[in-house]
């Protein structure tokens, strides 16, 4: 259930947004971003409201037993970049029905509590771009937390130990291998 003081910053977020300037982020408009969740509509609903009238396409696959309330759904429905699917299905059967909604050069799936930063997706792509050798792209990772005892937030480094990791074996096979060896 998500509280009605999230919904309501929901609506004046987005509000403010389709009526924000141009961002300039041309690159999104080839991207397309699965966020699979169950269970957490709180982070699907600040998901809308960070890809809400950006030019990335975004793919929300719900697993919960219920959907969201109709009043989001009816928020979101506006977004003419998002689509909201409610299948109470496994992961792997939800990301396999949202992956027919892929019209788009290049995709992602995105945790629903994580965020990545559009321009860093937009260097991602110009990388992807300069690179027909690549079949994937990573940034920094970062992670946020927040201290009780003092009310204030702490950023980390985080994924350390993928700093200049790679996977360029010629066959898909050896880089599958590679990839998931350790």
């Amino acid at each position: 259930m998500v509280n009605s003081r999230l919904v309501k910053w929901a609506a004046a977020s987005l509000e403010e947004k389709k009526s924000a300037l141009d961002d300039g982020l041309e690159q999104l408009s080839r991207l397309t971003i699965i966020i699979p969740s169950c269970c957490r509509q709180d982070c699907l609903l600040r998901q809308a409201v960070y890809w809400g009238y950006s030019r990335a396409r975004v793919i929300i696959v719900d697993g919960s037993l219920e959907p969201l309330s109709a009043q989001i759904r009816d928020l979101i429905s506006h977004l003419p970049n998002l689509t909201y699917l409610h299948i109470v299905d496994t992961y792997v059967n939800r990301l396999k029905e949202a992956c027919q909604y892929i019209k788009t050069p290049y995709a992602m799936a995105l945790a629903d509590d994580d965020f990545f930063l559009m321009t860093g997706l937009c260097r991602a792509i110009e990388s992807l771009d300069r690179n027909n050798n690549l079949v994937a792209c990573m940034g920094q990772a970062m992670a946020v937390d927040y201290k009780r005892d003092n009310g204030g937030g702490y950023f980390y480094p985080y994924g350390g130990s993928l700093w200049r990791y790679q996977v360029t074996h010629a066959n898909a096979l050896e880089r599958l291998h590679f990839g998931i060896d350790n």
